[in-house]
């Protein structure tokens, strides 16, 4: 299944890992059970995608202004923004 939601309609993500593998739950209030879990992710996959996620919903947040920052600059941001918030 494919579900398309704005980063400012996501409430909260969460990174749940394993040995091996591990699982991104995110909730919205749009979702129809409030929340949506990617499972069967890479460890180093759940953390990078938690801590993006949570940077862009930071950014959103305080209204940072992101669409002129060049991609690189931009991933180290929100990862930054993002790990600060999962610490």
């Amino acid at each position: 299944n494919i579900i398309s939601v704005q980063i400012s309609d996501i409430l909260s993500v969460q990174g749940r890992v394993g040995p091996l593998f591990g699982s991104l739950v995110l909730s919205s209030k749009y979702f129809i059970n409030s929340i949506q879990t990617v499972d069967f992710l890479r460890r180093r996959d759940v953390l990078k995608f938690q801590r993006l996620i949570q940077g862009s919903l930071i950014a959103h947040h305080e209204e940072i202004d992101c669409s002129s920052i060049e991609k690189i600059q931009l991933v180290a941001l929100l990862t930054d923004l993002g790990q600060g918030a999962t610490a």
